[in-house]
């Protein structure tokens, strides 16, 4: 008999308790504490497998992927075992990197080679990995699973595998069109089931199901469908494996049952994985579509899958009856067999549901209550499982928490959200009209229809309910941007008054309702301290002149009023330079400037406090805060001496991470409302032509959450991007033959790439001891030879195209462009103004001329071109200016040419991409600006980027640049 859901809850609670100790105390906790021996075998179990982690495993998703994904030396060329000559990389799965290769003796023709990675392969639960995947294949013969056609080792002790090559695309490429038409859904169940029921008759589980790895060939329903990728299956029997205990999380979250993430997967882990893929392939989402297994767990113990008929009319009950079976949360509840249930569901896909009229309603989740504190346990791949599903820290005596679904958008983003003090409503920015832009929107927290309060062309966000709850403040970029107002239930007619303050942002009512604090600069530009890059002010409610808050501070931002509405505290810069360890949080009177610092960002959490984001200044001097770093993610408390700003308590986390937590919005420690976003993002080309248009964009690479930065050689062939993984690491990709390389795992570094005019090789900056200093690396993708340019340097903007300079920013006074001599190692400033911070500068091709961007105000950027004679610029009066003042825009790039001037602007309330010609012996901007291409109402778009990681590339006659895509719905917890 399987553990039941309530007993999965005591072990995760009990867990999560031990593994807040010190090590050396967790065994002991599990053999003094009250308990069955059944959950002391398993605590024993998960709490020796992160012992005996080690090193290597100390932080799974890290290390693990580090080693699975380093970089492999290049083999193309090279004959295996006298017969398989290496053609291409054509991809990485499980513990190996995986080529395409043929067989010289002519026997199997085109084949599959997968070897294990350089890092990889003394490491021996990898190669025991690799080992089982063999294994597991020689033993399995089925028409719908890989087959291995032979196996052996190198010359050097490495072991390969040689597999058939399938021809055709991923079951994952047929879902990114959209749901599949249900024979064709129907067909694909039908042979992976059949694929995995001889697996489990030869004791065999995959434990990797997943789109990725279900390979298809033919179109329609006479597509062959192939199980692919066994390389953490597990053989029951298997001595080695049952001793290591193939790390507790093998798998892909999205797919795996709940006792797969609690470490103990079986035959029911697979058909759960398959009933998940059904769903996806019906509905084109996944039933639990977060991305962390603390989200995952937690939908699943609530049980909480939307109907397919919702989505799908014409989907039988039967179909969903089965579907909903594979997805029980208990193991013995779901169907036995994969074979039979495969047929069975195929058959119930295949018969359609009779069209009829239904009206769709308004779904709203509240989650149980349960017995104990409100804990989930979050696993993380390769590792024993970390306790994180405890999303709020109760006070004694305080009553259970209720967590209550708002919205329930799985093709919308929900974000945002206000609550009103009444805790009656609330507001929150959607896209759920269809229309593409976030409009404001308004549900009751006690249930009904939800209520859209704007329209129009232009994103709305940032809401801010009145104390007395009648209408609410908001941030719209209509009419240049800047704060308006909305009531909740407005009149015939009036919908969102005039402008309240140009250029605002998240506007905070004093407790009175009296007085508007807000600030103006550019959110989520990543310098958000920078000099004159934020201010702050105070308005009165009823309208009037705003006054500047500290004017004298060069920046200041987050405003947040005393419970007497008497002080504000605020993020704020006051010294430039930065004098020591000046605090970044103040207090000051609202009358009057008389700022105190509150202690220093190691008093508040141990990182720089400039990721925090100030939330609630409750009575007894308690600041709650939000942290999104992934060291250190939630919702914090820390306590504070107003009158002198001494921290009377450091800061300690009340709510554990929940996606969204840095947009939450908090009321006090018992009531916040968050968003569950959905955060994806890739790599796009455009092609471009001699006039500045552009043709329609296509997806290049997918990125991590964070995104991704490309560089492009001149001529277009090579791109090389970074993306977020552990640190930052950098990739290779051939455009001719899609093949990627990683070129450096460069950890803590600047994000940028930059490419030699060669294309073949890559610049960084990698962070050094030093505030705003980095050592600029040069690497060579051909022989992977690495060489330091520059040992003190500035953030790297740009290498010239004779490869002997380097501009950078340089952070004083004011954000400055320096040059760099390489040869010397000399810095000097070479560009500087008086009021305003310059970024991303770059050579121009012919190195006569540098294009940047400053920051002419804090919501507004303006593109200039200064000529550069090898040593110096032009002074400020010489600049010419690419683009207008009036709007932000940037980031900016030469054509190939330099005869053309591409950027970025929001001049129309979005990001959207311009051009404007170049006269290169005027040394000025011609002509108009044109519009390359637009993205407006559209689900997917730059726009989506943050500013801080957004960036684009040219080359050849192409654009490479990075687009986002969210979804996310609200929830509310108190």
């Amino acid at each position: 008999m399987g553990a039941s859901q309530e007993d999965w809850e005591g072990i995760a609670e009990l867990f999560g308790q031990a593994m807040a100790l010190p090590p050396g105390e967790r065994l002991r906790f599990v053999e003094t504490a009250p308990m069955d021996g059944e959950t002391r075998r398993i605590l024993r179990r998960l709490i020796q497998e992160d012992a005996d982690a080690g090193d290597f495993l100390g932080q799974p998703v890290a290390r693990v992927k580090e080693a699975i994904d380093a970089p492999s030396e290049n083999l193309v060329g090279v004959v295996l075992a006298g017969r398989y000559r290496i053609e291409e990389a054509i991809g990485r799965g499980g513990a190996g990197v995986v080529y395409r290769a043929l067989d010289l003796t002519g026997r199997f023709g085109t084949v599959v080679i997968k070897l294990l990675h350089d890092e990889a392969r003394d490491n021996p639960w990898l190669r025991r990995k690799f080992q089982s995947e063999a294994q597991a294949l020689d033993r399995l013969e089925h028409p719908h699973i890989v087959r291995i056609l032979d196996h052996g080792e190198t010359e050097r002790g490495e072991p390969f595998l040689v597999m058939e090559h399938i021809a055709g695309r991923t079951l994952r490429s047929e879902i990114q069109k959209g749901p599949l038409p249900l024979p064709l859904a129907a067909s694909i169940v039908r042979q992976i089931g059949g694929a995995l029921d001889a697996a489990h008759q030869c004791g065999i589980v995959h434990r990797d199901l997943k789109p990725e790895n279900i390979m298809l060939a033919g179109e329609g329903v006479q597509t062959n469908a192939k199980v692919i990728d066994f390389g953490i299956a597990r053989v029951r029997g298997g001595g080695a494996e049952t001793e290591t205990g193939v790390r507790l999380m093998a798998g892909t979250t999205r797919y795996m049952a709940p006792e797969q993430l609690l470490g103990a997967p079986g035959d029911a882990s697979d058909i759960y994985a398959l009933g998940a893929m059904a769903y996806e392939m019906v509905a084109g989402i996944c039933p639990y579509p977060s991305d962390g297994p603390a989200e995952i767990l937690m939908q699943q113990g609530a049980g909480r899958v939307r109907d397919l008929r919702e989505i799908r009319r014409e989907v039988s009950r039967r179909a969903w009856r089965l579907i909903r079976k594979s997805l029980a949360f208990r193991a013995e509840d779901r169907p036995a067999r994969a074979g039979p249930f495969a047929g069975e569901l195929a058959a119930a896909l295949e018969k359609r549901r009779a069209w009829i009229r239904v009206r769709w309603p308004r779904i709203r989740v509240r989650w149980p209550r349960l017995s104990r504190r409100w804990v989930v346990v979050s696993a993380t791949a390769g590792i024993a499982l970390a306790a994180v599903m405890a999303v709020y820290r109760f006070h004694p005596g305080a009553r259970l928490p209720s967590l209550t679904r708002i919205t329930f958008d799985d093709f919308a983003l929900n974000t945002e959200p206000a609550i009103s003090a009444d805790r009656k409503w609330i507001a929150y920015a959607s896209n759920r009209s269809g229309e593409g832009n976030l409009d404001l929107w308004i549900s009751a927290a006690s249930g009904g229809s939800p209520r859209r309060l704007t329209r129009g062309e232009i994103h709305t966000r940032q809401a801010e309910f009145t104390p007395d709850g009648r209408s609410i403040l908001f941030r719209s970029d209509r009419d240049g941007g800047g704060i308006f107002q909305a009531m909740v239930n407005p009149a015939p007619g009036l919908t969102v008054s005039p402008m309240v303050a140009r250029g605002g942002l998240r506007p905070k009512f004093s407790p009175d309702g009296k007085q508007i604090a807000y600030w103006t600069g550019l959110d989520g530009s990543g310098d958000l301290l920078a000099p004159g890059g934020s201010k702050l002010y105070v308005l009165p409610a009823e309208g009037g002149i705003p006054r500047q808050v500290c004017p004298e501070f060069a920046a200041a931002a987050y405003p947040n009023w005393s419970p007497d509405g008497k002080s504000i505290l605020f993020l704020g810069r006051r010294s430039v330079p930065v004098q020591g360890a000046e605090p970044t949080v103040w207090i000051t009177r609202a009358a009057a400037c008389a700022p105190i610092g509150i202690g220093s960002s190691a008093d508040f959490i141990g990182n720089p406090i400039e990721m925090a984001l100030l939330d609630r200044w409750l009575p007894g001097d308690r600041l709650l805060f939000r942290y999104s770093s992934n060291a250190a993610a939630g919702l914090f408390e820390l306590r504070f001496s107003a009158a002198t700003g001494a921290i009377t308590e450091r800061a300690k986390r009340v709510v554990l991470p929940v996606n969204g937590v840095n947009i939450a919005s908090v009321l006090d420690e018992s009531t916040m409302a968050f968003p569950q976003p959905r955060s994806e993002s890739s790599l796009w080309t455009m092609p471009i032509d001699a006039e500045g248009g552009a043709g329609p964009p296509a997806r290049v690479v997918e990125c991590a959450g964070a995104g991704c930065v490309p560089a492009l050689s001149p001529d277009g062939s090579t791109l090389f991007y970074s993306r977020l993984e552990t640190g930052w690491e950098f990739v290779q990709r051939d455009f001719g033959s899609a093949a990627e390389t990683i070129v450096e795992r460069a950890g803590k570094t600047s994000p940028w790439p930059f490419i030699a005019r060669s294309g073949s090789d890559l610049l960084f900056a990698r962070s050094t001891s030093n505030v705003d200093r980095y050592t600029v690396i040069r690497v060579s993708s051909k022989s992977g030879q690495r060489e330091t340019l520059c040992a003190d340097c500035p953030e790297l903007w740009d290498v010239s195209p004779s490869g002997k300079k380097l501009l950078g920013m340089s952070a004083g006074e004011r954000r400055t462009v320096s040059l760099v001599e390489i040869a010397s190692q000399h810095a000097s400033e070479l560009l500087s103004h008086p009021q305003w911070n310059l970024y991303r500068a770059s050579f121009s091709p012919d190195e006569r001329s540098i294009l940047f961007t400053a920051k002419v105000a804090p919501d507004r950027s303006q593109i200039f071109v200064a000529a550069f004679d090898g040593s110096r610029c032009a002074p400020p009066g010489e600049w010419a200016a690419v683009s207008g003042d009036t709007e932000y825009n940037g980031p900016a790039h030469w054509s190939v040419s330099g005869d053309r001037v591409y950027f970025t602007s929001q001049r129309d309330g979005h990001r959207c991409f311009y051009a404007r010609a170049w006269d290169r012996k005027r040394g000025a901007a011609t002509g108009p600006i044109v519009a390359v291409r637009h993205f407006h109402a559209e689900a997917e778009s730059p726009g989506l980027v943050s500013q801080a990681l957004f960036g684009f590339a040219v080359g050849g006659d192409q654009i490479v640049f990075a687009m986002g895509r969210q979804r996310g719905d609200i929830w509310m917890l108190n």
